[in-house]
């Protein structure tokens, strides 16, 4: 025989608690589902003992809602199992026994489904209070969704039609800043579409617009998107053209730091911020997934080393706890591009 569980009176407080809700947070495979059934059963055929003046519920009452259908079938033929165990214990009452059958014939009028189709099933109840026709159709696969949403924004952003597509949703006013962000973001590098590179996929604008959709129940949070502080963009840059001057051009990394020193001085008078965000953010990206050892790419010099490390890792020339150099090159123009992408939220869902 099985154990008796620890908190044996808290699951049978559970199953024949009438005044209050009931809310049970347990691991997998500790019982929940079986404490769920005996309470349905409960209130549809209550044992007598100690409930003798509590009122059963019909079946047909009932809802049980699940979130897969393999876990709704299975929960069907639990309450099923459970009705009938009743039946056949010998020291059931006649009162009982004929609540147990009424409930086992109806029981195919009781709910029992997931959520999907509970919904669905009031909606078309009420399409009139919900303003859809009854002929809708449920989508089981919102890929296509995702995929005529993200075409229509794009072709509103070519075709500056985005405002149009807008009229009647409360955005229209976030069109033309949408159009600017989704303009600036691929002017940036960021991909259009998502790209299988056989590993981690390079992940695209259509990838964001199919997580808005996935989370439109619980949007992000909107916040403003003020213009980046390049002064502190550029005195990074700085920094880095600081440690790099010093250094030998002879081995790999030597040569691309002198490259990305170069570059960076090119850039110290950059206005625009999108700019500097598709170039220096893919520039050491590329780099940054390339093996680089001090020995080999480093060529053993270990001043070249050094100022890799601080430029990747934060260490060994920079104060204790700084983060490292790469981030803080691209942190302002990130920040300030990654909030203007949340803000397209709203106007993806409309």
């Amino acid at each position: 025989m099985r154990p008796v569980p620890v908190d044996q009176d808290q699951r049978t407080a559970a199953v024949f608690e009438r005044e209050r809700n009931v809310v049970i947070q347990a691991g997998a495979g500790t019982g929940k589902t079986s404490t769920l059934v005996r309470r349905l059963v409960q209130l549809v055929a209550p044992e007598e003992h100690g409930q003798s003046d509590v009122e059963p519920l019909s079946m047909r009452r009932i809802a049980a809602i699940t979130f897969t259908r393999r876990a709704a079938g299975e929960l069907s033929l639990r309450i099923r199992e459970e009705l009938l165990k009743g039946l056949t214990d010998p020291d059931v009452t006649d009162q009982r026994r004929d609540l147990l059958r009424g409930a086992l014939a109806d029981l195919d009028t009781a709910y029992v489904g997931t959520i999907h189709s509970f919904a669905d099933r009031l909606l078309r109840m009420k399409p009139v209070e919900s303003r859809l026709s009854p002929k809708y159709e449920v989508v089981e696969d919102e890929q296509e969704l995702c995929d005529e949403t993200y075409q229509l924004l794009l072709r509103g952003v070519e075709q500056q039609t985005l405002t149009d597509s807008l009229v009647g949703s409360g955005v229209e006013s976030m069109a033309d800043e949408a159009t600017q962000t989704v303009t600036d973001a691929l002017r940036g590098g960021i991909l259009a579409e998502t790209r299988d590179t056989g590993f981690a996929p390079q992940l695209g604008l259509d990838a964001l617009v199919a997580g808005f959709i996935g989370h439109r129940d619980v949007p992000p949070v909107q916040i403003d998107a003020p213009d980046p502080d390049l002064e502190s963009t550029r005195f990074c840059m700085q920094e880095f053209i600081d440690l790099v001057e010093p250094l030998s051009a002879d081995s790999e990394i030597g040569a691309w730091l002198k490259d990305m020193s170069r570059r960076m001085a090119g850039w110290m008078t950059e206005t625009d911020p999108i700019v500097l965000f598709g170039e220096i953010g893919p520039r050491l990206k590329n780099r940054q997934s390339q093996r680089s050892t001090k020995k080999d790419e480093c060529g053993g010099d270990k001043d070249v080393w050094r100022v890799w490390n601080a430029l990747i890792k934060g260490e060994k020339n920079r104060d204790a706890g700084d983060t490292p150099l790469a981030e803080d090159l691209t942190a302002e123009v990130r920040t300030w591009l990654g909030r203007r992408l949340v803000r397209l939220s709203p106007v993806v869902i409309a």
